[in-house]
This record gives C-alpha cells, structure tokens and sequence, in this order.
C-alpha cells in the first residue's frame, strides 16, 4: 500500500466488508539490508466506508485504486486488482 509515506511502502493486511475497510498490523515486517524498513502499523484500524471515499488512478504507470479519508486529508492507494478485490469484497461498486 503507498500513500501514506513518500518515499517508502506501508507493509499491512487489507480487508473490507460492507462495513467499511480494516487495515491490520503485519505479524513480522520484512527487513532488507539493501533498503530502508517500510512503514508498519502497530495497531488495527477501521474505516467506515460513510468516512471513505475511491477512485480508479495511476501510479507512475500502475493501475491502482486511490482511497480518500477526505476529513483526515489521508489518501492511499493499493494495486488495482488489490483494489477490486476489496471493493467487491464489501459489495461496493468498482470505480471505472
């Protein structure tokens, strides 16, 4: 998932429900000698998708779908079939 930090990924689990979107903490985050350590979250979050918007978008040529949290200035995106799965996951509609 990218957004939340310029230049380094968040290392975290999705999932989606009709409820909204939970964003959960990765049991062991990867570590790599030759860059630096992603993001990691430390504890689980909800958002109800009243709270959440989407979006179909690119990312330096990638496909993706773009979540907005327009209350907290918060935007993220993840891959596009990441994306879909989660959308239709809740039984929301895939932005075109």
């Amino acid at each position: 998932m990218g957004g939340f930090s310029e230049d380094r990924a968040t290392l975290c689990f999705l999932g989606a429900d009709a409820n909204g979107l939970y964003l959960l903490p990765h049991p062991k985050p990867a570590f790599s000698l030759w860059r630096r350590r992603d993001v990691v979250f430390k504890i689980a979050l909800f958002i109800p998708w009243t709270d959440l918007g989407y979006r179909s978008g690119k990312v330096l040529f990638k496909e993706c779908v773009w979540f907005d949290l327009e209350a907290r200035k918060v935007y993220f995106y993840v891959p596009k079939d990441v994306g879909e799965k989660l959308l239709n996951d809740a039984g929301r509609g895939v932005p075109v």
